[in-house]
């Protein structure tokens, strides 16, 4: 050295080494080597944490040390040849709705992810799964859009169900009550089956073999008032869900007094009538069939009789509508009996009520009309020739006004009047008339102490009154 010389250090950063922990994470991170004050930024964070977002890196697990950001410049030691360990810091993330809404094939779905417990933006996206056809989840804005292009997941339901059924997923493993509503939810797809549940009176039920096919369709049959109706598929019975191509059969029970008026199905486009053949092909959409039924209008038949007349109103009418019934019968009869058929039933009696309920049947309404045993009454004249009396009925009722005349030889045969007055009690029959003679008139003829007891075959038949 032949001069003043001067001498400068030279200084280079202390190295040492990251570890990186995902504390409740999931994955790994390389360690990464660093030297002190060279602003090489931490490597950026891959671990997962579902449910939760990574908020940055702690010396400390519980938070409680030196915190670092993502990437970060700073240096985490002075120290040289050393391995710090930096813990990933989480939290947890809420995310609403916990449960999306159902949504229905071809009918527009529009749903808004919101999330809570996080920083700075946020970037949606499918972890697990897929999103059924048809729908999108947009990234930046968390919104579920667009129309289901097909049935799917747990979405499948069986209806027509009640509390006295159960139902099984595992081939009658095990079994599980049905709901009261009348339909199970819920159900993925494959087969199930469903019976009537055992009693203390009764064994279980033969089961029924329901079959929920992947990416089915749904069918919503709505009956009327007046019946049931349900759907049949190649895939089993009481259907409410089918493949588009498979053939539906409508089964249409109509209620006592009823009949089927009319089946109708749409997909939202039309609406064809198939009351006729009641089937129809499943289209690429849910299918709305309608079945509506109307009441049978049965006839009453008054059956006509001789010595009287019978009315029946009305004359056509629906099952539980009230039928009355009026007989009347012509002078001298009275109503002997009163009944209503059903066709093929048996007679019912209404001589009391005069009136019937209408059953689910048409009805005739016969009548027996009987001849009235008249009761011998008050003499109206008698002027010792011709004896008028009035002739009642057991009621009291006026049925005829009688006229006789009487042989004189008759009355002075003293055998005779023994005879007569003798004579058996025998009912008159008055044929409708209002007036009746019989003998002829004779002068002398004195009948004050007689009175007529009967009438028979044109001739008066006396008794002395006693």
């Amino acid at each position: 050295m032949t001069a003043d010389t001067t001498l400068y250090a030279g200084w280079t950063g202390n190295s040492y080494t990251v570890h990186f922990e995902g504390n409740g994470g999931t994955g790994t991170m390389p360690d990464q080597p660093r030297k002190y004050d060279d602003k090489n930024p931490l490597t950026t964070n891959t671990f997962i944490n579902t449910g939760h977002q990574f908020t940055g890196w702690n010396t400390k697990t519980d938070a409680s040390g030196d915190a670092f950001t993502d990437q970060d410049t700073k240096d985490v030691t002075s120290q040289d040849n050393v391995i710090v360990t930096l813990y990933a810091m989480w939290d947890t993330v809420q995310i609403t709705p916990n449960e999306l809404p159902e949504g229905q094939v071809n009918v527009p779905y529009d749903q808004t992810l919101t999330a809570t417990g996080t920083s700075g933006a946020v970037s949606w996206s499918v972890s697990a799964g897929t999103l059924p056809a048809g729908l999108d989840l947009a990234s930046g804005s968390g919104v579920i859009s667009g129309k289901p292009t097909k049935a799917g997941g747990n979405d499948g339901s069986i209806g027509d169900v009640n509390a006295t059924m159960e139902w099984s997923a595992d081939g009658g493993a095990s079994w599980t009550d049905c709901p009261a509503s009348g339909t199970i939810t819920g159900l993925k797809a494959g087969t199930y089956w469903v019976r009537v549940k055992e009693t203390a009176d009764a064994e279980a039920g033969e089961h029924e073999t329901v079959t929920l096919a992947e990416g089915a369709h749904r069918i919503d049959v709505k009956a009327g008032t007046g019946g049931s109706a349900w759907a049949n598929t190649p895939a089993g019975d009481h259907a409410v869900n089918a493949e588009a191509g498979a053939t539906v059969t409508v089964v249409a029970s109509p209620d006592l007094g009823y009949e089927l008026e009319r089946i109708t199905w749409s997909d939202g486009t039309s609406m064809p009538d198939v009351t006729t053949t009641k089937t129809f092909t499943m289209p690429s959409a849910d299918a709305t069939v309608n079945v509506s039924f109307k009441k049978i209008i049965y006839m009453v038949t008054a059956v006509p009789a001789t010595n009287g007349t019978l009315t029946a109103t009305p004359t056509s009418a629906t099952v539980g509508e009230t039928i009355t019934v009026t007989a009347k019968a012509d002078t001298g009869y009275e109503l002997e009996s009163l009944t209503y058929t059903p066709e093929g039933g048996a007679a019912v009696d209404i001589m009391a009520a005069g009136m019937f309920t209408m059953p689910a049947a048409d009805v005739r309404t016969p009548w027996i009309p009987r001849t009235l045993t008249p009761t011998l009454a008050e003499v109206i004249s008698n002027d010792g020739r011709t004896l008028v009396l009035l002739i009642l009925d057991a009621n009291g009722k006026p049925l005829a006004e009688v006229r006789l005349w009487f042989w004189l030889e008759l009355l002075k045969d003293a055998d005779t009047q023994k005879q007569y007055a003798g004579a058996t009690e025998t009912p008159v029959e008055l044929a409708g008339t209002h007036v009746a003679e019989y003998g002829r008139p004779h002068s002398g003829c004195d009948v004050a102490g007689f009175g007529a007891l009967a009438l028979l075959g044109g001739a008066a038949l006396l008794r002395r009154k006693r």
